[in-house]
């Protein structure tokens, strides 16, 4: 594709001085038209509001501004498929002041505003335009390719350091969870964006985001808390406007990012369990012992709670846990059931020769919602299998793996794990 040099009447009117000196260049010399290309890499066009040309170096005098030194004219071509007059995206320059550009040129595109004056201190204070915004619709991502047409009309000409300025608006956008009117901490959301991700953020977070982004936030089906309370997803809130739900899966909204916007991932509680040590003492010793300095081949008795609270309609309850090895079940309260499957606990000793874990079965079934279902366990240190009293070692014994819940919520069957129980051994 050929570049002109010069096309009478194609630019600038080339008119000479106001004062009638004469120009030592031609108007049809080569030299009055001079070309600049350059390439300008665009990751990708979302979020971005407005490309300028500029002077790298800001007007510094009387004022810091943003502005191009030129002497005389510059237009500037962006992506072109030509170097007609039609093809120009920008352009501009002190011709503007003494004679202008042609009418076919500044009816479609008005000329910035050019500034003459005192050329002894350019480039602080000499000749220069305002900054040209380029069109936006003519970048792609990727590479663009953009030429620069420099004119010069009377003798000498001078252009300032170019440089492109693109402006971005960013969004923020804030992800939060709740139970109800509560805040939810801690809920892991998954999100992504125009490449970003998929990352994981805790409720609550917030994103600052390019204006046209994509985002896509999915939220987990199920949610335990530190207090091991147990959560089901029940729905989004999001402005309408800006976001969607999948059409398969109501936990993934998809949002077109072009404002400040709040999303919120709403949760049923639904059940909790809790397992604690109430106390300990020795052996016909009335006496409470401390936990966390327990001696070694002591017979220590135990007594644990477990603790069941249903905030919505479940079924199917069933509560499992493991005694250690190195305990003897005692007791439990409440009882054996009366009949197979009624509410009550069972237990077994797991294990070759019945040397393992106990585990104790603890049958709910529909529990009465609101209250607090206990289940009282009594233990003390065994022997091992070589019939030496337990402990035998110092450090961290686990009293229980840990309560598992079974149960159905609205249909779907569900698991939750407890905490554990531990004492220390010095």
């Amino acid at each position: 594709m050929p570049i002109p040099l010069w096309v009478s009447d194609y630019w600038a009117y080339l008119l000479y001085p106001p004062d009638g000196s004469v120009c030592t260049i031609p108007a049809n010399s080569p030299q009055i038209h001079q070309w600049l290309k350059t390439t300008l890499t665009l990751p990708s066009l979302t979020g971005i509001t407005k490309i300028e040309l500029l002077d790298y170096y800001p007007q510094t005098s009387p004022t810091n501004i943003a502005k191009i030194t030129i002497n005389d004219n510059l237009f500037v071509f962006v992506n072109p498929t030509g170097f007609t007059r039609d093809d120009i995206d920008a352009y501009g320059g002190t011709s503007q002041v003494v004679g202008g550009f042609p009418s076919a040129l500044t009816s479609r595109i008005p000329p910035p505003t050019a500034h003459r004056v005192d050329w002894t201190n350019a480039p602080e204070t000499g000749w220069y335009i305002d900054p040209l915004e380029l069109p936006l619709g003519d970048f792609v991502p990727g590479d663009n390719t953009v030429y620069v047409l420099l004119e010069e009309f009377c003798s000498w000409g001078g252009l300032g350091h170019l440089a492109f300025q693109v402006t971005t608006t960013t969004y923020d956008v804030t992800v939060n969870a709740k139970e109800n009117d509560n805040a939810l901490a801690g809920v892991p959301i998954v999100y992504t964006y125009d490449g970003t991700g998929p990352t994981t953020g805790n409720t609550e977070f917030s994103l600052s985001i390019l204006s046209g982004s994509t985002l896509t936030l999915d939220a987990p089906a199920t949610y335990v808390d530190p207090s091991f309370t147990f959560y089901v997803f029940a729905g989004w809130t999001y402005p309408d406007d800006i976001c969607t739900p999948s059409p398969s899966d109501s936990s993934i909204i998809t949002c077109t990012v072009n404002s400040d916007f709040m999303a919120t991932a709403h949760y049923t509680k639904v059940l909790s369990i809790d397992k604690e040590l109430v106390s300990c003492s020795y052996d016909g010793d009335s006496g409470l012992c401390d936990p966390d300095n327990l001696p070694l081949n002591t017979v220590v008795n135990f007594h644990m709670k477990i603790t069941f609270h249903a905030y919505a309609s479940v079924t199917g309850v069933t509560v499992k846990d493991g005694i250690g090895a190195d305990l003897v079940l005692d007791s439990h309260t409440p009882g054996e059931p009366g009949e197979p499957g009624e509410p009550g606990v069972t237990h077994v000793k797991a294990g070759k020769g019945q040397m393992g874990a106990t585990v104790v079965t603890w049958t709910i079934g529909t529990p009465t919602g609101s209250i607090d279902h206990e289940l009282d366990l009594y233990v003390h240190t065994g022997l091992n299998p070589q019939l030496k009293q337990e402990y035998t070692s110092t450090g961290t014994h686990y009293l229980n793996s840990g309560p598992v819940v079974y149960f159905s919520y609205g249909g779907v069957l569900y698991k939750l794990y407890g905490p554990s129980v531990s004492v220390n051994v010095v």
